[in-house]
């Protein structure tokens, strides 16, 4: 306390700015935006005769960094009760929570997307230059058409963290490419 008073005033003004920005910050948390376009998320559906109980995946993340993880998968729910879709190992049926349930334009949002989507949320790590094979439980995956959504981040070990999104085409022979933003 003595160094504040000492520093003719400034050493208060430093303190007052301080406690200001950490009350500010618990209200507005800061978010960093940083250039990691190295990193992204590859998928594609495989393609198996045999695969008559579920609908494959294959994910590779490419460049480089530790911490990545599957976190949602997203698919529209006509195609999922028509196919029989059931939440892989790991994941479990979650519809999107409802932020502010104040405000209606978000209610009538969330209640059409649950309407329409089917949402499994759970975590699979995801390491660069490794393939990573999931496999969604369906009653008859040649049903399965259009896309299906994914969901990955990555977590800071203090703070800060990510999340990015890439779509698949689950139409024989296709691939997917990163749809995220950081």
């Amino acid at each position: 306390m003595r160094w504040i008073i000492g520093c003719g005033g400034l050493g208060l003004l430093v303190l007052v700015a301080v406690v200001v920005f950490l009350i500010w910050w618990s209200r507005n948390p800061i978010v960093f935006v940083s250039n990691q376009d190295a990193v992204k998320l590859q998928a594609r559906r495989l393609t198996d005769k045999e695969a008559e109980t579920a609908i494959d995946l294959e994910l590779s993340l490419t460049g480089s960094g530790d911490g990545y993880f599957l976190s949602t998968i997203e698919i529209p729910r006509q195609v999922a009760e028509a196919a029989g879709i059931q939440p892989p190992a790991g994941f479990h049926e979650q519809s999107m929570p409802l932020e502010q349930p104040q405000d209606t334009e978000d209610a009538e949002f969330v209640k059409k997307w649950n309407a329409e989507n089917v949402r499994f949320v759970g975590r699979l790590d995801l390491k660069p230059g490794q393939r990573c094979l999931v496999s969604i439980p369906a009653r008859d995956p040649r049903l399965v058409t259009g896309t299906l959504n994914l969901t990955y981040e990555w977590r800071g070990r203090y703070v800060g963290g990510s999340v990015r999104s890439a779509k698949v085409d689950l139409n024989p022979s296709s691939t997917a490419d990163d749809l995220s933003t950081p």
